[in-house]
This record gives C-alpha cells, sequence and structure tokens, in this order.
C-alpha cells in the first residue's frame, strides 16, 4: 500500500476534510496577521499625520505671537 501513489479520491472523506480544514486555518491565521499589519501601518500614519497637523498649528500660533509682539513693541 505504501509504495503505491496516494491519490485525493483514495483518501477517507474525513482525511480529506482534516486537509481541507488544515489548509484553510492555515491561510486565515496569515491572512489575519497582514490584516493586523496593515491595520497597525495605517493607525502608525493616522498618529504621524496628527503629530504634523499639531506641529503645523504650534508653528503658525507661535509665529503669529511673535508678529504680534514685534507690532506691540514697534506701535
Amino acid at each position: 500500500d505504501t509504495s503505491q501513489p496516494v491519490e485525493l479520491g483514495n483518501d477517507s472523506p474525513s482525511q480529506q476534510q482534516i486537509a481541507q480544514n488544515s489548509i484553510v486555518s492555515s491561510v486565515v491565521d496569515t491572512t489575519m496577521v497582514v490584516v493586523q499589519q496593515q491595520q497597525q501601518q495605517q493607525h502608525t500614519a493616522t498618529v504621524i499625520s496628527t503629530m504634523q497637523e499639531t506641529i503645523n498649528v504650534t508653528t503658525t500660533a507661535t509665529t503669529n505671537g511673535k508678529i504680534i509682539k514685534k507690532h506691540d513693541k514697534a506701535s
């Protein structure tokens, strides 16, 4: 028996089911990991862009403050 090549059709239904389940579960595991990585990257990008906006606003406020102070001194 072992010397004969085993075809899928020769497997019992339960063996086929086990094989299919193991393939599906490994695909699902891999997919979940990829999805989680993408979500983390998106989250990181969002945090970075939010920080950039905060920096821009802070810079603008500081610049405006300096301009106003200069005007005050000049007047």
